[in-house]
């Protein structure tokens, strides 16, 4: 070959092997057929029957075709004499009475008689199914199967199992993996909008039935701001767990901006905007700003007249309002934006407290934080008629969620305890501290 090359100038490289090799697709249709009515032979017993049966091909080649089909068989042996894993992929029920399992189920009673039961399974529960929809749904939603078995509870096996009998069933990969990611594919993404309002149906039907013949049970995650939760939460939390005793909250309290999904929690009470427009956002009452001191430092420092006094004060802003820097007053029907220069930023409301009570500047706080200690006197509002924006506090859950009754029962409890005028307002109104009226701010969670 190489000297064939050398003459007509052409590279060895060029050349492409064409393999002489004879067909072999009757000798791999008969090791299938064998295979499947003896389904504990391996390749040796199989070579046997074939070299009984006339064929001149040695072992070796046996070996590799037995291979390349994926008709080995497991090395280990099963458990309790079980039969060795079948070569044919597992059939799925597509109707009732299709596919039925049976097995003997022992144990002992407290006396210690034996009891001995035959189990039999029908698997075309569409339950199950529906389980296998409801996993989808939660790994489209975390893109990350380790994420959704944290959330659902169950080994990441089973959510690979669930995916690939789903995938199966429909006929198309539903997802693109790799090593890093997992992202949907084309059929997938126009699988789960339907899959989503499915889930959210069946877990609609399921908690009318709860209210229905049941008192609500089971596990409620919140995630909440430390501003909201630290003494303001106490008494809603007692009543509620009252009322219904069956419910077991988990509350998780932090200044973060969480997805509700991602952080597998049923709803997250924010003033910040939704971070995706999937997200139902329920308002429950607003949040006032005020800037405040202590009278004390005001006395040394002079209380400022309007916003721009603020740029020669020391000031503790907030870090996690939406307008960030950018500050706008309201008087009457003028408004007014100041861009403010913190010395002290900061994603702690009650730090801010701590500093402005230390007499170390002005803060900005919300009022109910600020409320008791303004009440009390060791804060001063200034610049009272410089009206600032007020945000809302929500209630931000997925759209499967909508209906659950056990969120509901929470979120109502929250808007009925705090009103549009909640209870640290209210007294503060009352007094005069605060004026009544109230301006939302342009930008709504």
């Amino acid at each position: 070959m190489r000297k064939a090359c050398a003459v007509i100038q052409l590279s060895r490289v060029v050349y492409l092997y064409q393999s002489v090799a004879r067909d072999n697709t009757a000798l791999v249709m008969r090791m299938k057929e064998i295979t499947q009515t003896r389904v504990h032979y391996g390749y040796w017993r199989v070579h046997v029957m074939l070299k009984r049966e006339g064929f001149k091909d040695n072992h070796k080649r046996v070996y590799r075709l037995y291979k390349e089909q994926g008709l080995t068989l497991r090395h280990k042996r099963p458990k309790r004499n079980k039969a060795a894993q079948l070569r044919q992929p597992k059939m799925l029920a597509q109707q009732i009475n299709q596919i039925w399992s049976m097995d003997f189920v022992a144990d002992n009673l407290f006396d210690g008689r034996k009891l001995r039961m035959l189990t039999v399974v029908d698997y075309s529960c569409a339950m199950d199914r529906l389980q296998n929809i409801e996993t989808f749904v939660r790994v489209a939603q975390t893109q990350s199967f380790a994420e959704a078995a944290r959330q659902l509870r169950i080994a990441r096996s089973v959510v690979s199992t669930r995916i690939k009998q789903l995938e199966d069933y429909v006929g198309a990969p539903l997802f693109h993996r790799s090593t890093r990611m997992v992202r949907l594919s084309e059929v997938g993404q126009a699988f789960l909008r339907d899959c989503t309002e499915l889930v959210g149906r069946a877990n609609d039907l399921v908690d009318q039935m709860r209210d229905v013949r049941v008192t609500p049970a089971g596990i409620l995650r919140v995630h909440a701001l430390t501003g909201l939760v630290l003494g303001h939460f106490g008494s809603l939390l007692r009543e509620f767990q009252t009322r219904y005793p069956d419910i077991r909250l988990e509350l998780i309290v932090g200044d973060a901006v969480v997805d509700p999904v991602k952080a597998g929690v049923d709803c997250a009470l924010q003033i910040f905007p939704a971070v995706s427009e999937d997200l139902v956002v329920r308002p429950l009452f607003p949040v006032r700003r005020v800037f405040c001191a202590t009278p004390r430092y005001l006395k040394i420092h002079g209380a400022p007249q309007e916003p721009r006094d603020l740029h020669s004060h020391k000031l503790g802003l907030y870090s996690g309002y939406p307008t960030r820097d950018r500050w706008e007053f309201h008087t009457g029907d003028q408004s007014l934006t100041v861009y403010l220069k913190p010395v002290l930023l900061t994603n702690s409301v009650h730090l801010l407290r701590e500093y402005a009570l230390e007499h170390a500047g002005i803060v900005c706080l919300p009022t109910l934080v600020a409320g008791e200690a303004i009440l009390q006197g060791k804060l001063e509002i200034i610049m009272a008629e410089q009206l600032l924006s007020s945000f809302s506090m929500v209630a931000v859950y997925p759209s499967t969620s909508r209906h659950a009754f056990k969120l509901k029962l929470f979120i109502e409890s929250i808007a009925t305890e705090f009103t549009h005028e909640p209870p640290w307002d209210a007294a503060l109104i009352e007094k005069g501290l605060l004026p009544a009226r109230l301006i939302e701010d342009r930008v709504r969670p």
